[in-house]
């Protein structure tokens, strides 16, 4: 393998990182925050310097179409970037290196648990700086999906769109720039028209900036401290759970329903258990909301934003803590079964995903049927498009790879002192990168048996970053780079 190659990739993102700080480093001036203007400067120049370094040293390098150095760089841009991206934590608050290191790849792998005890005494620019962070890895999420894991994937079985298609032929190189050129555009857009409803919903500029980058990559990042019920704005929490949902389905069906093509939208089943995952969701949250807190008024409406947002909230991954009296009402078991199902494929929501699930029990399905009846006669398994038997071969694969997984993380994190159901909801939150619904599940279920994230031991911490890169990496990714790098040349 080329590692000159590898390297000089990392290099130029290393460039982009440094790239990504200018808003935070233009917010610290404009507040005059003095110290967090410095540990900024003194990163992008760390940053900029090894980034520099590495273009100029491996400069040169034929851009090659090859898995092998694809999944590669993919693992070392989820690994290394989020090293330099903790400086600023490090510098700024009394964070130790592993806590530092945590709070990056929280937000670079848009998870969205935090090792903050609280967020008052935080620098603006610093906030800022962790929603940038997860706004770029929705962004690389979205483009290592396409250009990598669905070439990986085989299509997960579906039906590729004319889009999809030409997304698969060419190499990486091609699949890369294509997907930059139809994303880039859209996930920027995306974010730009969440700001605008957020600031019309009467959310204070900063905080509207600062969740719209987090909703779109479905990170769950709070701006501040408290929920989004303490906002009170019922437009707010409806915009919110309206771009949860767009950034948790697929890019390219959100690309088709954008551009009018209703038919070709509608064709596609995921959206649409997705979505009416959320509808479902928050008729039972409203409905367990009016029945424990009767309605006063037009307070009514307050009960449907809040379990449209708080449904949303859970079926996508994001974790925004909209309010403590929702997530209350719902068991234990279910935050942690949903947390792992996670939404929709080709987007920034994390877990399984309701496609892999959706083909899993219908070929289930399909096999017990044919055990009972097996001189039938059987139509073709069709799950929003063929199933090819390779294809559901990969995706138990996958699952079971999944489980093991998160049996031996739950172990792990069980061996540092962590109860076992902490462990676990931990261990889910972490591998699924929805993050904050470890501390939502704390309070909610489990405060009184479980330590808080900045309570946790260096060796917690550094599992669950493991956890968190694995999860968005994909574990059969990185299974078919391990068995690709031990193959012979």
């Amino acid at each position: 393998m080329n590692a000159a190659l590898v390297v000089f990739i990392l290099g130029w993102l290393l460039l982009g990182l440094v790239a990504l700080m200018l808003p935070a480093v233009a917010m610290a001036a404009a507040l005059a925050e003095a110290g967090a203007l410095d540990a900024f400067l003194l990163t992008g120049g760390i940053t900029g310097f090894a980034g520099g370094a590495l273009v100029t040293a491996f400069g040169g390098q034929a851009i090659v179409a090859d898995r092998k150095h694809a999944l590669t760089i993919l693992l070392c841009a989820w690994a290394g970037i989020p090293i330099f991206a903790a400086l600023p934590f490090l510098i700024l608050t009394p964070m130790d290196w592993h806590e530092a290191l945590f709070e990056s790849v929280s937000a670079f792998t848009t998870t969205g648990a935090s090792a903050f005890p609280r967020l008052v005494d935080v620098p603006q620019s610093l906030i800022l700086w962790r929603a940038l962070l997860q706004w770029a890895g929705g962004l690389l999420t979205l483009v290592s999906a396409i250009a990598i894991l669905l070439p990986l994937y085989g299509g997960e079985g579906f039906e590729l769109s004319r889009a999809e298609r030409v997304s698969e032929a060419g190499g990486s190189r091609k699949q890369t720039n294509y997907a930059l050129r139809v994303i880039l555009p859209l996930y920027a857009g995306l974010t730009v028209a969440c700001l605008i409803l957020l600031l019309f919903a009467n959310i204070p500029a900063f905080d509207a900036l600062c969740l719209a980058l987090s909703t779109v990559s479905t990170g769950g990042f709070m701006p501040r401290d408290g929920t989004i019920a303490l906002y009170g704005s019922v437009g707010a929490e409806l915009v919110l759970a309206v771009f949860m949902f767009l950034g948790a389905v697929s890019i390219f069906w959100t690309h088709t329903l954008l551009g009018g093509r209703f038919a070709s939208a509608g064709a596609s089943r995921e959206p649409i258990y997705v979505l009416l995952a959320i509808l479902f969701g928050g008729v039972v949250v409203t409905t367990l909301l009016w029945l424990r807190f009767p309605a006063i008024d037009a307070a009514w409406f307050q009960y449907v934003s809040l379990g449209l947002a708080a449904a949303a909230s859970l079926v996508t991954t994001t974790g925004f803590p909209i309010s403590e009296e929702a997530f209350a009402l719902i068991p234990f078991v279910l935050i942690v079964l949903v947390c792992a199902i996670g939404a929709g494929r080709l987007s920034t929501a994390g877990g399984i995903k309701v496609s892999r699930l959706v083909m899993m029990l219908s070929q289930s399905y399909n096999e017990l049927n044919l055990l009972l009846f097996p001189h039938s006669i059987h139509p073709t398994v069709r799950t929003a498009g063929a199933l090819r038997q390779v294809t559901i071969g990969t995706i138990w694969a996958l699952f079971f790879l999944t489980m093991l997984v998160l049996a031996l993380l739950i172990l792990m994190l069980s061996a540092t002192g962590i109860g076992f159901e902490a462990a676990m909801l931990a261990a889910v939150t972490a591998l699924s990168n929805a993050g904050p619904f470890y501390e939502i599940g704390r309070l909610a279920h489990l405060s009184a048996d479980a330590p808080t994230i900045w309570e946790m031991s260096p060796v917690a911490h550094l599992l669950m970053s493991a956890a968190m890169i694995l999860g968005r990496m994909e574990l059969l990714a990185v299974l078919s780079l391990a068995r690709l790098l031990l193959q012979r040349e």
